[in-house]
């Protein structure tokens, strides 16, 4: 269930020499600067974002690291907030009918 919930990956990038670069993809930029990148990204669109980084210049290193646990917690509470209302609302028109 843990792994459904957790749809972003948090990488890290670090580069031999100053860069501007930018991904292509439609990641969320947490922290840039000319030696090093740290953007959160679909984690279905990792393994292309990370082939764009590597051909674009020469990488000290990288990390890839789960996403907080605290955001996949929160989206599985609402997750079911979500759906228990919805049978709330489903039950209260059978109800009413």
């Amino acid at each position: 269930m843990f792994n459904r919930y957790q749809t972003h990956k948090v990488i890290r990038v670090s580069f031999d020499d100053p860069v501007n670069y930018v991904p292509p993809f439609d990641v969320e930029i947490i922290d840039q600067n000319p030696l090093k990148l740290t953007f959160r990204a679909q984690k279905n669109d990792v393994r292309e974002v990370l082939k764009a980084i590597m051909s674009n210049g020469e990488i000290s290193d990288i990390s890839i690291e789960e996403e907080d646990i605290g955001n996949v917690v929160e989206r599985i509470y609402e997750s079911k907030m979500s759906s228990n209302s919805e049978v709330k609302s489903e039950i209260k028109g059978v109800v009413n009918e």
